[in-house]
């Protein structure tokens, strides 16, 4: 059994085919960053891809040792920081147009507190529908005058804007915690701990650490225990409906 896993190994360390969908991977804590450089395109701990194209991932890390795995698709690799790890693949599986097939990936080295919660969603379109997607990324719906306005001024004086991006707002440019644009469309909050409902959403803004241990910092806005995360956690009820109702219409 030796010899073909170890050739596998190898096999997915090489770099990947011509014309290969490049992702860069990076490991926080705890949660997943996807940039498309080509695309010119971030997100979160979803991972959106064409069906039969290869797929070429590159693994870092920017605080301790991750590892990036997705089980029914095969092949697990580390993303260790300091170090750029290489794996690729091509989803052989055949998706409806209007109907990409999803996969759960999840961190299986463990990493801390919330190791067990560091997930992600991987889904696969058809071609066309894939074009759609990196559209629909670049220049997200328009949403309610009135709700953009509200959301975007607890948005930003509750000091979401020094950690968050979200494309269509000038003043949320932070690269520190999850590019939020498009947020409303993801199926999952919190890195695949919750289903995005807007109760789920509100728990999560006024008690981080009530569903992901160790990602909100004490009131006040002092830096959290890892990584300077310093979810806030003295909003009030006003300004948690003002963001709820903003990130959920961001589609």
């Amino acid at each position: 059994m030796i010899v073909p896993t170890i050739r596998t190994i190898f096999t997915l360390a090489d770099a990947a085919e011509e014309g290969a969908l490049e992702i860069r991977v990076i490991g926080k804590r705890w949660w997943w960053e996807f940039q498309y450089p080509k695309e010119g395109i971030v997100t979160a701990n979803e991972i959106h891809v064409p069906a039969g194209r290869p797929l070429s991932f590159l693994l870092e890390s920017d605080s301790v040792i991750h590892s990036f795995w997705t089980p029914r698709l095969g092949g697990k690799r580390d993303a260790v920081p300091g170090r750029v790890n290489r794996i690729w693949m091509t989803i052989k599986d055949t998706p409806e147009p209007g109907k990409p097939l999803m996969y759960r990936g999840e961190c299986a080295e463990y990493c801390g507190e919330s190791h067990a919660l560091m997930r992600y969603d991987v889904f696969a379109y058809t071609e066309e529908d894939y074009q759609g997607w990196v559209t629909k990324m670049l220049a997200p719906d328009p949403i309610d005058p009135a709700i953009k306005a509200a959301g975007e001024a607890a948005f930003t004086a509750g000091g979401c804007v020094g950690c968050h991006a979200i494309t269509g707002n000038e003043t949320a440019m932070g690269r520190k915690g999850p590019d939020l644009t498009r947020f409303g469309s993801r199926m999952k909050l919190a890195a695949g701990t919750r289903e995005n409902t807007a109760e789920n959403l509100a728990q999560w803004l006024h008690d981080p650490n009530s569903v992901k241990p160790g990602t909100g910092g004490p009131p006040g806005g002092a830096p959290g225990r890892f990584d300077g995360m310093n979810i806030p956690t003295d909003l009030t009820d006003e300004q948690v409906d003002a963001l709820v109702a903003y990130l959920q219409a961001l589609k």
